[in-house]
Order: structure tokens, then C-alpha cells, then sequence
């Protein structure tokens, strides 16, 4: 049960970690490459296709937020990581 605690408090601050910096992102007009739509296809992110979750990935490379959305992603069980999260 301990574990179990600590796994979900791992993944809220994770989560909190995330969303702490898409907002700062958000404040300063600034999208990720997943959330821009008029950029990327954003589908790429959750298709089942491996190679289009490879091109997401790539696409992540520059991402301000991507140490944090990792952090967040290693705190999921593995059927529900995309992207960054994956493999």
C-alpha cells in the first residue's frame, strides 16, 4: 500500500510539475509541438501507428517542456505512455 501511495504522489507532483510549466508556456502565447495544431498534426501523439509516434517524438526534440513531460510520462504505466513516453 505504501508503494502504491508514494507511486500516485510521484505521478500528481510530476503532473503538477507539467502543468506548472504548459502554463508558463500558455502565459507567454508559446505552444508545445503537440498542442500545435496549425504546425504539426497533433494525432501524431496518440496514433497507434509506431512510426508516427516516432515522428512525434522527433518533433519533441526542441520542446521547452520536455524534461517535465518526461518526469511525468515515467510515472505511467507503459500501455499508456505516447510519445516522449515511448517506448
Amino acid at each position: 500500500m505504501a508503494q502504491l501511495m508514494a507511486e500516485v504522489s510521484a505521478r500528481r507532483a510530476a503532473e503538477q510539475a507539467m502543468a506548472d510549466a504548459v502554463h508558463v508556456l500558455a502565459m507567454a502565447e508559446v505552444r508545445t509541438p503537440c498542442c500545435d495544431s496549425e504546425v504539426n498534426d497533433v494525432r501524431l501523439w496518440t496514433s497507434e501507428r509506431p512510426d508516427d509516434r516516432a515522428l512525434a517524438c522527433v518533433l519533441c526534440g526542441p520542446c521547452p517542456v520536455r524534461v517535465e513531460c518526461a518526469a511525468y510520462g515515467a510515472t505511467l504505466p507503459k500501455d499508456e505512455r505516447w510519445c516522449l513516453w515511448w517506448p
